[in-house]
């Protein structure tokens, strides 16, 4: 499934770059807004340390891994430098969206399970909000290729109150609970992309970012945070 949606998205960000070589643009410097959606996946890595309580010296459990779609808006500010209409880019932008990735498993168990198991709790991702730089080359009037970094914000959420059971991970206690997988996290982005103008002030953008999040840690588990999203972005620039 997640394939698929990958290829979806990948095939829509081809289809619009196919049409900007006959566009008529204005370039790549000024202010810009733009809407984008994409292929979401959110990860929590979970490794418990060395413990009496644990047969090995370090269990790694299998990731967490929440799909699904995002979809928000980005507004910056970009500028060509040298001579136009080619040249080095640099700019700044701002970011946010919403997302409705999540995984539900009977593993990670509700607190209010009966012994019949039929009860999951979901780990889901909610909001994002982004700040950065990014840097790149214009071609002509045509394309940009660029990479960006930034600090994100990042909100996870617990649906049905879940727990690492002791079944699951061979300790005698619940160590993992919905309260070290629930909340906001701060972190930091990076990526690459590809833009092309459609139309006048149109265009069009594929891109790649990874995110990783602060990590949840005590002396009995790490919990690391990270997210992967392909996006389409169609935005409008003045």
């Amino acid at each position: 499934m997640g394939e698929c949606m990958k290829l979806r998205y990948l095939l829509v960000g081809v289809a619009a770059f196919t049409m900007t070589g006959q566009a008529m643009a204005q370039g790549f410097s000024g202010p810009r807004v733009e809407g984008r959606v994409g292929f979401d996946d959110a990860g929590a890595d979970i490794t418990l340390f060395d413990d009496e309580d644990l047969d090995e010296e370090d269990i790694v459990i299998p990731t967490l891994s929440a799909e699904g779609t995002s979809y928000g808006v980005e507004v910056g500010y970009d500028l060509v430098l040298g001579r136009r209409p080619s040249g080095f880019l640099v700019g700044a932008y701002l970011g946010g969206d919403l997302s409705n990735a999540d995984v539900c498993d009977s593993d990670f168990e509700d607190d209010d399970d009966d012994d019949d198991g039929e009860e999951e709790s979901c780990f889901k991702v909610r909001r994002s909000l982004t700040a950065g730089v990014r840097f790149g080359y214009a071609i002509e009037n045509s394309a940009l290729l660029y990479g960006k970094v930034g600090l994100s914000s990042g909100r996870f959420k617990v649906v049905g109150g879940g727990k690492v059971d002791e079944d699951t991970f061979g300790a005698d206690d619940d160590l993992i609970s919905d309260s070290d997988l629930d909340g906001n996290r701060r972190g930091f982005h990076f990526g690459a992309g590809v833009e092309g103008n459609l139309m006048s002030n149109v265009y069009a953008k594929l891109e790649y970012v990874h995110t990783e999040y602060k990590s949840e840690k005590d002396e009995d588990f790490r919990i690391r945070f990270d997210r992967d999203q392909i996006l389409f972005g169609l935005g409008v620039r003045f």
